[in-house]
């Protein structure tokens, strides 16, 4: 029985559309590891950013205790307690976005990994700077290219999808 090659590109179109299939696998852990180091390294600078508000608020309240002293022995205006205080409220705010931001981030990469809090707590990870440094001296046109290049998994896929819409119309008009 002749099929007029509708069963050969049967075939050809599932097993492009299989491949196709496994190479957005392969995008997807691309992507997900990808957001996993960005959160892990964000988390790693948050922690850097509570440490050093931990010690400005140590020296905001020294100030403030200072500057009261001062006031009752009547060698500085009360205003100047006044914007003392208001300086270590600031510190606290920030303290506090910072809190709620490493929070978020801690609830957005249990949600990625399935790890607990705590488990992500253990992690220590330390972001490769090197790496940062290496990519922000590239030119952008070689970044635009590298981006663009047939090696990416997305634009492999696309090339896919456009062999898949070519198989299709070959059985359709068969």
């Amino acid at each position: 029985m002749f099929t007029w090659g509708k069963i050969s590109s049967a075939v050809k179109l599932y097993t492009a559309a299989s491949e196709v299939k496994q190479l957005q696998v392969f995008d997807k852990q691309a992507q997900l590891e990808s957001e996993i180091r960005t959160r892990l390294a964000a988390l790693y600078y948050m922690k850097q950013i509570r440490t050093y508000l931990d010690e400005e608020q140590d020296y905001a309240k020294k100030l403030v205790s200072i500057s009261e002293q001062a006031a009752k022995n009547g060698l500085l205006l009360e205003q100047k307690v006044m914007e003392a205080r208001i300086q270590a409220m600031e510190i606290d705010i920030a303290k506090a976005g910072i809190e709620d931001e490493y929070t978020k981030m801690l609830s957005a990469l249990e949600t990625l990994t399935g790890l607990s809090f705590d488990e992500l707590e253990e992690i220590r990870f330390v972001p490769d700077k090197s790496a940062a440094d290496v990519l922000l001296l590239q030119d952008a046109d070689e970044l635009m290219e590298a981006a663009a290049s047939e090696d990416r998994l997305t634009l492999q896929i696309l090339q896919k999808l456009i062999e898949i819409n070519s198989l299709t119309l070959n059985i359709a008009e068969a």
